[in-house]
C-alpha cells in the first residue's frame, strides 16, 4: 500500500524521468546496439507510439535530423522502423522507399 501512496504522491516526478531518460536514449540511438533494441520494443510493444512526445522527438538524434541530409545520413528526416506501424500482408523496403501488399 504504500508503495502505491509513493507512486501517486510523486507520480509527476516519475513521469519526468523517465521522459528525460527515454529522450536521452533518443540521442544515443545509434550509438549503442543494447540501447537501440530497447527503445525499439518500448516504442513497439509499451508505447505503441514514436518518441515520447511524437516523431519530432528524433530531431534530437544526429541521424535522423534533418540536418544530418548534410553528412548524407539515409535517415536524415526519419524515424526508426520502430515507430511504423506493422499491417498484415504489406512488406515494407526501408531505404528504397517501397512497399507492396502480398495476396491474402
Amino acid at each position: 500500500m504504500a508503495a502505491g501512496v509513493l507512486g501517486f504522491v510523486f507520480k509527476d516526478w516519475i513521469k519526468s524521468q523517465a521522459t528525460g531518460g527515454f529522450q536521452a536514449f533518443i540521442i544515443h540511438y545509434r550509438e549503442d546496439p543494447d540501447q537501440q533494441n530497447l527503445i525499439d520494443w518500448i516504442q513497439e510493444d509499451w508505447l505503441q507510439c514514436c518518441g515520447i512526445e511524437g516523431p519530432k522527438d528524433w530531431d534530437r538524434n544526429n541521424y535522423f535530423n534533418c540536418s544530418s541530409s548534410d553528412i548524407g545520413s539515409r535517415e536524415a528526416c526519419g524515424v526508426p522502423f520502430s515507430c511504423c506501424k506493422r499491417k498484415p500482408n504489406v512488406i515494407f523496403l526501408f531505404h528504397a522507399n517501397l512497399f507492396y501488399t502480398t495476396p491474402d
